[in-house]
């Protein structure tokens, strides 16, 4: 009886052990009787990932970390990756470490190099990406909240020292110099802005001026280009050799006439001359006159004789008056 009880007590302590380690295995997530694919991968820092955390693909939990070992020349460190299943990667498939809760839980994520293009993967060197049939990928691990933490507070602390140099530099002196030179950048825009008007009133009077001279361009040019075509027809036809004689005939009938020109040139120079002579004659009987040389020069210049002058002639006439009323008075004529 007492030995029944020992071989009880032994089976389920027996039992225990076994259901603890099959447990273990369990929440693991070891597979017995399925395939693995093991993957390793080369950080610099795995950050909090442990072994035993979940590898996820796309979302969906495929394996977990089997082993975190630090290499050799101490520089990197090796992830064991445990997959369920056969899987081949892509060629440009990487690893990347972030936390899966706020509770501290990581996660390994295998994902592509297009995918977070922006993130500074850990890279392998070729003579270590196939290492005795085992694909070995780079990666790269998020910081972790209290990294986060420490990053915001260098932040911070950087934030507090700007701070204090802008307060520094930024004194009342330098904000009234602002003031002046955003007020002498308004004035120097509106100056801009009326240049550029100015411009471009200019700039449109220039181009109406293009415009009117190409258009008076391009009718000189059409007048041209019809001159040569009239041109172009007059050499065509058979009438240029006689407008040639023409040219000569009427080129010698000129020659003729410029000779008959030249001969009436010469008589109207002698004519010239003459009449050159006549007017210093008269010019030398005017300046006589004026100097009262002469009867006539004295009876315009002496007003005394001059009136004397009138009155003789008013008494002739009043003798000729009297003698055409009273010719007896002067005249007796006696026949007996």
């Amino acid at each position: 009886m007492k030995g029944r009880k020992e071989l009880l007590v032994g089976s389920v302590v027996l039992l225990a052990i076994l259901t603890a380690v099959f447990g273990t295995f369990w929440l693991q997530g070891r597979r017995f009787g399925s395939t693995e694919t093991e993957v390793h991968v080369l950080m610099r820092d795995v950050g909090q990932l442990s072994v035993g955390n979940t590898v996820t693909f796309r979302g969906v939990s495929i394996g977990r970390v089997g082993d975190i070992t630090v290499e050799d020349s101490g520089v990197a460190v090796r992830i064991q990756l445990l997959l369920d299943g056969d899987w081949i990667l892509d060629d440009d498939a990487v690893v990347v470490l972030a936390p899966a809760s706020m509770f501290g839980d990581w996660q390994a994520e295998i994902v592509t190099r297009s995918r977070f293009p922006q993130y500074d993967y850990s890279e392998v060197p070729p003579d270590v990406e196939l290492v005795e049939g085992v694909r070995v990928l780079g990666g790269y691990v998020l910081p972790d909240l209290s990294r986060l933490t420490a990053v915001a507070d260098e932040v911070a602390q950087n934030v507090a020292s700007l701070t204090d140099r802008f307060d520094q530099a930024f004194g009342q002196e330098t904000a009234d110099q602002i003031t002046r030179a955003i007020t002498n950048m308004e004035e120097f825009t509106a100056t801009l802005r009326r240049l550029a008007d100015e411009q471009s009133v200019q700039f449109l009077g220039i181009a109406d001026d293009v415009q009117s001279a190409t258009s008076e361009i391009a009718s000189v040019l059409a007048t041209a280009r019809g001159s040569l075509e009239r041109i172009d027809a007059l050499l065509a036809s058979g009438d240029l050799d006689s407008i040639l004689v023409n040219t000569k005939i009427i080129t010698a009938e000129l020659s003729g006439v410029s000779g008959d020109i030249s001969a009436a040139s010469q008589s109207l120079s002698g004519t010239l001359t003459l009449a050159d002579s006549t007017f210093l004659s008269l010019n030398r009987i005017t300046t006589r006159l004026e100097n009262g040389e002469g009867s006539l020069g004295r009876l315009i210049s002496d007003t005394l004789l001059a009136s004397r002058v009138e009155r003789l002639v008013e008494e002739l006439n009043l003798l000729m008056e009297d003698l055409r009323a009273n010719p007896q008075k002067y005249v007796r004529l006696s026949i007996f």
